[in-house]
């Protein structure tokens, strides 16, 4: 699912309505299940807001600690990601490469188009492509 909002919308309120608006059941996961579902964030995403936010749908948040962000240096060692999570954040390079690869096509990369229809199916193009070229 692709999104498309303006871009003077701050990123913590699109992340609150994308989650809010989800097509699917994110809550059905158990505090006891063995197999946890986690979220892997940028740096720019660490806040006590978008934490806690997460936490509500009891997904595990695994956001690197963002220094410019926190004034408690105390706070900041308590903060850093333990080794199986950093193992978990290494997967994020996958999404990082992906966008990468969409914005190779230039179509994509800016919005030249007006409608909003017409650049999801230059987006939904591109990943397709990008689908045929992986398999």
């Amino acid at each position: 699912m692709a999104v498309i909002q303006p871009g003077n919308i701050s990123d913590q309120s699109l992340l609150f309505s994308n989650m809010d608006d989800m097509l699917t059941d994110i809550t059905y996961n158990f505090k006891n299940n063995k197999h946890k579902r986690y979220m892997l964030a940028d740096s720019i995403y660490d806040t006590r807001d978008i934490r806690d936010k997460i936490k509500s749908y009891n997904i595990v948040p695994i956001i690197w600690p963002n220094k410019r962000n926190t004034k408690n240096k105390e706070l900041l060692k308590i903060k850093k990601l333990n080794s199986r999570h950093k193992k978990i954040y290494k997967k994020r390079i996958i999404i990082e490469n992906t966008f990468s690869w969409i914005y190779k096509n230039r179509r994509t990369c800016k919005r030249y188009d007006k409608l909003v229809i017409n650049y999801m199916s230059f987006l939904y193009m591109a990943l397709i492509k990008i689908i045929l070229k992986r398999i």
